[in-house]
């Protein structure tokens, strides 16, 4: 038992499930209350069941992209707003989702939309 308590007070807490049900009175709890710093007097309470799962990389940051279609040199045709992290991808949603023909794809363009 002093094994057991020296390994809760050491900083690597690192306990089986044998341990933590010998230390909890053999209950199967995940919490077990510790003495505090020395002279303190109040009991700590530690918590060893599993950690929190990470957090996963978040995906690029979508932007609004504003999609046109160029009519003549200075006429412009409003299609809509396409998300994407990027100029190259909003084109690419943009084919995909207005359903852009091969010879239109080169008077397509996509400006932030700020």
């Amino acid at each position: 038992m002093d094994k057991i308590m020296s390994k809760i007070n050491d900083t690597s807490l690192e306990l089986t499930s044998s341990e933590l049900d010998l230390v909890a009175g053999g209950a199967a709890s995940n919490e077990v209350t510790t003495a505090g710093g020395p002279g303190d007097g109040l009991g700590r309470r530690t918590t060893l069941g599993p950690m929190a799962p990470k957090k996963k990389p978040t995906a690029a940051k979508l932007r609004s992209w504003r999609v046109s279609i160029m009519c003549a040199r200075t006429h412009y045709h409003y299609l809509g707003v396409v998300y994407a992290p990027d100029e190259k991808s909003a084109e690419a949603a943009a084919i995909a989702e207005y359903k852009i023909g091969a010879d239109m794809r080169r008077r397509l363009i996509a400006r932030p939309d700020d």
